[in-house]
């Protein structure tokens, strides 16, 4: 992500929104002095301004199969997710699937959002939801899967002037609606620029439409240059106009040099169906994310499902915590972060069962020198929620055992049990699974992949993932790849006293996890 590196500066966590509440309980902004919402009625003004003005619902209607994305810079109090999700619902089946994606530098914490959502009563369901789901303030990109993936959120915690120039710059043009909703241009002119909309021209697709609550003539002069088409509209309440417009000037991209080599450069379409090779937690997780796109996915093991290195009893959910940035600390983080909100819910809708399958009841990271907790217990003071410091008391009290030593410890980790996992991720009607085919070939042809064993093609499709690990090299064709394995190995022991009070996973050197019908899970 060229526009948002920053390798070995300083880690720290997002600064949240500095809030006061006027009499009525509205929140606003103490750091750009503004108001999140109207006072003359924040619902009808998001409906009027932002939904009628991108004619969404008459839109939706007419591309129910594909993808629409909402972009908003500016999540604020998610009022406008809110009221976006209820219209969309609200749309006649069929109706597309939904990515919105929103930008915000300082976004509330969940107990201010909590607050300032408990004035829509109407939305209460909703706002439960996305209550539940809300991310810690990790900077980057937080992706929240809902209504059973036809409902994608995208949540950046980042300036919006180094994330929408990310993510236009790899040329591909996926926005189909704006939400410019950012605190008043006279206020926050850096969320009003003109290089700004250009980025939002670069990330449109042909035909993109945006609305704002905001008339000013810079705003409109902005926009106008970028390509957009502008037009006023009646305003709401006091406002006598705001603005909406169409992208009638698409911006013409050439790649930058050095494009990673996982953008392609020619789009191709969507691919309707999939070959995934190997039934482990990557190819699982692959075909799932594939199934709720609503590609038909085709599964292939040579043995049984999750019967190789994801074959462990146990696995802990676990990241590394570092006092600067790094491709690979910000990756891990994220990672984590998605990880235990995505398996909460599958054990909330009963496809895993809680200390059977696996069990999100933290984890404690003992660290012998308490001189590398100080700066980093200091930057987690304000996400207790994801990470805090404990001393050799605190961490004996969580664990139900007794420790020598103080630690990290992550509240929302736990452990999993792999093969369970596989096992409900597989569990689609997008999905059929071929076990035991032995060793495959993979061959292409122009717009197709096919898989066979024994002289016998056994499935076709758009488009293959290859999920095998260190086995890839056991597909013919794919000999040429310089694959190392690593070894690694799990033990299973017998928990007797003490350690079957044990009540959250350890891990140092190697890790432990509490009991599963009697017996700990050792890992290296």
């Amino acid at each position: 992500m060229t526009a948002l590196r920053r390798n070995n500066t300083p880690w720290h966590p997002v600064a949240a929104a500095d809030l006061e509440w006027t009499t009525d309980h509205n929140p606003s902004s103490r750091q750009f002095d503004d108001i999140y919402y109207s006072r003359d009625g924040g619902s009808e003004e998001s409906l009027h301004v932002f939904i009628k003005g991108n004619q969404l619902t008459d839109r939706w209607q007419k591309r129910p199969q594909s993808t629409f994305c909402i972009a908003e810079l500016g999540f604020g109090t998610g009022l406008n997710f809110l009221l976006t999700w209820q219209a969309w619902q609200a749309s006649p089946a069929p109706r597309p699937r939904l990515h919105y994606l929103a930008i915000e530098k300082h976004p509330l914490t969940k107990s201010d959002l909590e607050r300032a959502l408990a004035a829509w009563p109407d939305l209460a369901g909703a706002a439960s939801t996305l209550l539940n789901h809300y991310p810690e303030l990790i900077p980057g990109q937080h992706r929240v899967v809902l209504a059973d993936g036809s409902l994608i959120l995208d949540l950046w915690w980042e300036d919006v002037g180094a994330a929408l120039p990310d993510l236009a710059q790899h040329g591909r043009k996926f926005v189909d609606a704006w939400y410019l909703d950012g605190f008043s241009p006279a206020r926050n002119a850096t969320m009003w620029s003109h290089p700004l909309f250009a980025e939002m021209a670069r990330a449109s697709k042909p035909g993109a439409t945006f609305a704002t609550f905001t008339a000013a003539g810079d705003v409109r002069r902005g926009l106008s240059a970028a390509g957009f088409e502008v037009d006023k509209m009646r305003g709401f309440g006091h406002k006598r106009e705001c603005l909406r417009g169409q992208l009638k000037k698409t911006a013409i991209d050439t790649l930058p040099p050095g494009i990673p080599w996982d953008i392609p450069r020619v789009s191709s379409p969507p691919p309707t169906t999939a070959l995934v090779i190997g039934a482990g937690i990557a190819g699982c997780t692959a075909a799932a994310a594939l199934a709720r796109r609503g590609v038909k996915v085709t599964v292939l093991e040579k043995g049984p499902v999750a019967g190789a290195a994801s074959g462990n009893e146990q696995g802990i959910l676990y990241t590394r915590l570092s006092r600067k940035h790094s491709t690979l600390t910000d990756f891990a983080l994220q990672s984590f972060c998605f990880a235990h909100r995505y398996y909460g819910e599958l054990f909330s809708a009963g496809q895993l069962i809680e200390d059977i399958d696996g069990a999100l009841c933290g984890s404690f990271h003992p660290i012998g020198d308490p001189r590398k907790m100080g700066s980093i217990g200091e930057l987690l003071h304000s996400i207790p929620e994801f990470a805090r410091v404990v001393d050799a008391p605190q961490a004996s009290q969580i664990l139900g055992e007794e420790s020598a030593e103080g630690g990290y410890w992550f509240p929302r980790s736990g452990w999993m049990r792999p093969p369970s996992t596989c096992r409900a991720l597989l569990n689609s009607p997008c999905i059929e699974l071929l076990e035991e085919t032995g060793e495959v070939s993979l061959v292409s042809s122009p717009g197709s992949w096919s898989v066979s064993a024994g002289g016998k093609t056994l499935a076709q499709a758009d488009c293959a993932v290859i999920a095998t690990g260190a086995d890839v090299a056991a597909i013919e064709e794919l000999k040429w790849l310089p694959v190392q394995s690593i070894r690694g190995q799990t033990t299973t022991l017998p928990a007797d006293e003490p350690m079957r009070k044990l009540q959250a996973a350890v891990c140092h050197t190697g890790y432990v996890s509490p009991a599963r019908r009697g017996r700990l899970c050792i890992g290296a």
